[in-house]
């Protein structure tokens, strides 16, 4: 007598495999989830700098002349209660500004929905906040006036 569909016990050794295989597969899948946010942060990140340098290109006369360390200064704790001592050689400028100034184009999907709020935002993709509010520091990278280049960094809180 031959038996259709399977029995209890081999059900159940399909179901083990499968939950087996999504344990394996789901580390690499929040690790390729992860690097493609940090990657996209990124991005972003170096949109909004490449804009505040084609701001300080057009306003020029805002940059500080004068900076008091020829290092290229890519700070890890960006603000601090020394803000001013350690920026003192920057001008800033908020993110917002450069988006409703036209240096910055919005990078969200937003412009159709029923949310007018974040219509013209840039969104950290790792956190889903705005970036709007965000400073982006300006500066030259040394004070010798054939060699230097305008640098910018966005400050993080």
């Amino acid at each position: 007598m031959k038996k259709n569909g399977l029995t209890l016990v081999e059900l159940l050794a399909v179901i083990a495999i499968i939950a087996i295989l999504g344990i394996m597969i789901t580390p690499a899948v929040i690790s390729v989830r992860k690097n493609v946010l940090d990657s996209t942060y990124q991005t972003r990140v170096s949109q909004i700098e490449n804009a505040a340098k084609d701001y300080a290109s057009d306003h020029i006369n805002l940059i500080p002349q004068h900076i008091d360390s020829d290092e290229v200064l890519y700070p890890e704790n960006m603000i601090t209660d020394d803000y001013k001592r350690e920026y003192r050689c920057c001008a800033t400028i908020s993110v917002n500004y450069l988006l409703s100034s036209g240096y910055l184009a919005s990078t969200n999907s937003y412009a159709h929905s029923d949310n007018q709020e974040k219509e013209n935002q840039i969104i950290d993709p790792r956190t889903g906040k705005s970036m709007n509010n965000m400073l982006v520091c300006f500066r030259y990278t040394t004070n010798d006036a054939m060699d230097r280049e305008i640098i910018a960094f966005l400050l993080e809180d």
